[in-house]
C-alpha cells in the first residue's frame, strides 16, 4: 500500500490500520488472517421502505472498526485498494459467506436482504464456485427463516466477460436469489446488464434524480421507469436524504426508498 494511502487512513483513523489494508490478497482466506479480519469488521444494515413506508428489506453494508474498537467507519479505502488491484473477487470470497451467516443468525423473517457483489466476482469462476457452494449449503436455513436474498451488482469497473457473468447469475437464480443493479443509468455496465440480465430491481442513485431541473428531463426519466415497470422490474431510489428528494422519488413512481432521511445504518452484526 502506498505511503499516501497510509497517511490518509492514519489521518482518518488515529493510527489504526485494518488488516484488510495490509494482508496480501492471496492470504485473505488463511484461517489466521481470517480470524483477525473478523475482529475488525462488522455488518451494518439500512432499511429499504416501500410506498406505504413499511420496511420491505435491508441492505447489508460493510464497516471497519476504528482504533477505539467501539466506533465504525465506511470501508472506502479498503474498497479502493481491492478495486484498483482488480481483486474485489477475493474480498467477496471472504465477505459474502460471512454476510449470509450473519443474515441467518440475525435476520428478520419475511423481508429481503441485499448483499453487494462486484461484477469482478461474477467474472471469476473459482470464486463463484465457492460462493455458490456456500449458498447451496445454507439454502434450507434461509428458506426456514423465510428470508429472501438479493445480490446487488456493484460495478465501478468495466465487465469484460458478459457470458461468464450471465452464467453465474443464472446459477444464483436457480437457488432462488434475486438480482439488483446498483447505480442504474450512471454505472459503467448498468444499461447493458439490464438488457442481458433482466434484474428484479434497479437502484437509482440520488445523483441521477436530484439534478432533474427541467420538466423535459423529469419526463424522460419517468418514461424510463415506466418501461422498467412494464418489464416487472422494481425501482429503488437510494440516497434519499431530504424531504424534497423523497417527494421527487415518489413523483417519479419508484416502488422503494432508501436513505438517511428514512433510516440511518445501524449495527446488524459484529463478527
Amino acid at each position: 500500500m502506498s505511503k499516501a494511502l497510509q497517511r490518509e487512513f492514519y489521518d482518518h483513523d488515529s493510527l489504526h490500520l485494518p488488516s484488510l489494508l495490509t494482508i496480501p490478497f492471496t492470504e485473505l482466506n488463511n484461517s489466521f488472517f481470517k480470524g483477525t479480519i473478523k475482529k475488525e469488521i462488522a455488518f451494518f444494515s439500512q432499511a429499504i421502505f416501500c410506498k406505504d413506508f413499511k420496511v420491505a428489506g435491508f441492505e447489508l453494508l460493510l464497516r471497519t472498526r476504528k482504533h477505539d474498537r467501539l466506533a465504525f467507519s465506511p470501508p472506502k479505502l479498503i474498497i479502493e485498494r481491492f478495486e484498483s488491484a482488480e481483486q474485489m473477487h477475493q474480498l467477496d470470497r471472504l465477505l459474502i459467506p460471512l454476510a449470509i451467516e450473519s443474515i441467518i443468525e440475525n435476520g428478520e423473517s419475511g423481508v429481503f436482504y441485499n448483499i453487494n457483489i462486484s461484477s469482478q466476482t461474477l467474472e471469476s469462476a473459482d470464486v463463484m464456485a465457492d460462493i455458490l457452494a456456500f449458498i447451496n449449503k445454507t439454502k434450507e436455513e434461509l428458506k426456514l427463516k423465510q428470508i429472501d436474498l438479493c445480490f446487488e451488482i456493484t460495478e465501478t469497473v468495466r465487465i469484460t466477460d458478459y457470458k461468464q457473468v450471465i452464467f453465474h447469475i443464472e446459477h444464483l437464480r436457480k437457488f432462488g436469489l434475486k438480482i439488483a443493479i446498483d447505480d442504474f443509468g450512471v454505472g459503467n455496465n448498468a444499461l447493458l446488464l439490464y438488457a442481458l440480465v433482466n434484474p428484479s430491481y434497479v437502484k437509482l442513485s440520488h445523483d441521477l434524480i436530484r439534478h432533474l431541473d427541467s420538466e423535459d428531463a423529469t419526463c424522460r426519466i419517468t418514461n424510463i421507469l415506466t418501461q422498467l415497470r412494464n418489464h416487472h422490474i422494481k425501482v429503488v431510489v437510494e440516497g434519499v436524504e431530504s424531504k424534497e428528494l423523497l417527494s421527487l422519488a415518489k413523483k417519479l413512481g419508484a416502488e422503494f426508498f432508501q436513505g438517511f432521511l428514512l433510516h440511518r445504518p445501524e449495527v446488524f452484526s459484529t463478527l
